[in-house]
């Protein structure tokens, strides 16, 4: 039904629920293009959250910027 499906998180890591949600597509035979975008393992520069989203190009402008570049 869809031919692609993009997964956009910005409170949890890559391992997260992004990887759930995939697993159950790909359970469910999803042939389609799944674009997955969570936050990195790991510290950042800044502890306050817009920091963080800005400095993983997280936050909702930076993520439709890279839809357009795609």
């Amino acid at each position: 039904k869809y031919d692609e499906i993009i997964i956009f998180n910005q409170y949890a890591t890559e391992n997260g629920f992004n990887n759930s949600v995939i697993n159950a597509l790909i359970k469910r035979n999803f042939k389609g293009k799944i674009t997955s975008k969570a936050l990195e393992l790991g510290f950042g520069k800044s502890q306050a959250l817009e920091d963080s989203l800005k400095e993983q190009k997280m936050d909702v402008n930076s993520f439709i910027e890279s839809l357009r570049n795609e």
